[in-house]
C-alpha cells in the first residue's frame, strides 16, 4: 500500500499570513517591553501614592505583600485638627442662623408696630450682612468636609502593596510617597503571549511560502 505524500502549495495568502503575523508580533512586543507614554499612563507598571497634604498618619490599612482592590482603602491621616475646624465653622454657622432668624422677627415685628424707616432699615442692613456671613461659612464647611477626601488614599486600581514606606503616627509632607504598588494588569502578559505566538506564526507562513511545494 503506498503512502500517501501531502503537498502544500505555496501561495500568496501565505506570503500575507507571514507579513500579518510579522507585524502583530512587532507592534506586540513594543507594546509588551517598549510601552509608549500614553500606555505607560493607561497601563502603569507601578504605582506610587502620595497624599496631596501634610499631616500625621492614623492608620495603615495594608502590608506588604497585600492584594487591594479597586478603590480599596490604604492609608489615612489624621483629621483631628481638621475636625475641630469643621466644628467651629458648624457653630459659627449655627450662631449666624439663629441671628438671622431674630433680625427676621425684629424687622416683622417692627414694620408692624410702625417703627421708624432709618431703625428698620438698619436691621435689613445687619440681616443682610449676617446671611453673606452664613453663605461664606456654609462655603467652608462644605470645603472642610471636601477637604477629608485628601487625607485618604485609595487604590486607583486592584493591585498588590510592592513596598510601605512609613507606618502609622508619622508625621508627613504633602507629595511623599507613602507606598508602592504593582497593578494586576494582564496587559503587558497578553501582548507577550501575542509577541511569541505571532513569531512563530509568521515563521510557518513564511516556510510554506517560499519551501512549499
Amino acid at each position: 500500500m503506498k503512502k500517501r505524500k501531502y503537498k502544500v502549495k505555496s501561495n500568496k495568502d501565505f506570503l500575507i499570513f507571514g507579513f500579518v503575523f510579522f507585524f502583530l508580533c512587532i507592534w506586540a512586543i513594543k507594546d509588551a517591553w517598549y510601552p509608549s507614554d500614553k500606555v505607560l499612563k493607561k497601563h502603569p507598571r507601578e504605582i506610587l501614592y502620595a497624599f496631596p497634604v501634610s499631616g500625621q498618619i492614623s492608620k495603615v490599612h495594608v502590608d506588604e505583600g497585600d492584594f487591594v482592590p479597586e478603590n480599596g482603602l490604604l492609608m489615612e491621616l489624621s483629621t483631628a485638627g481638621l475636625d475641630r475646624e469643621l466644628e467651629s465653622k458648624k457653630r459659627a454657622y449655627a450662631a449666624e442662623k439663629k441671628s438671622s432668624l431674630v433680625l427676621s422677627k425684629a424687622i416683622a415685628n417692627a414694620t408692624e408696630n410702625g417703627a421708624t424707616q432709618s431703625s428698620i432699615e438698619e436691621m435689613r442692613v445687619r440681616k443682610k450682612a449676617t446671611d453673606e456671613l452664613m453663605q461664606q461659612l456654609q462655603e467652608e464647611v462644605n470645603e472642610l468636609r471636601s477637604d477629608r477626601e485628601s487625607f485618604q488614599l485609595t487604590a486607583e486600581k486592584k493591585g498588590h502593596v510592592e513596598s510601605l514606606f512609613f507606618g502609622e503616627r508619622i508625621q508627613v509632607d504633602a507629595g511623599e510617597t507613602m507606598l508602592k504598588m504593582i497593578p494586576q494588569d494582564n496587559f503587558y502578559l497578553f501582548n507577550k503571549s501575542l509577541a511569541v505566538f505571532s513569531f512563530f506564526a509568521a515563521i510557518f507562513f513564511f516556510v510554506f511560502h517560499f519551501f512549499g511545494n
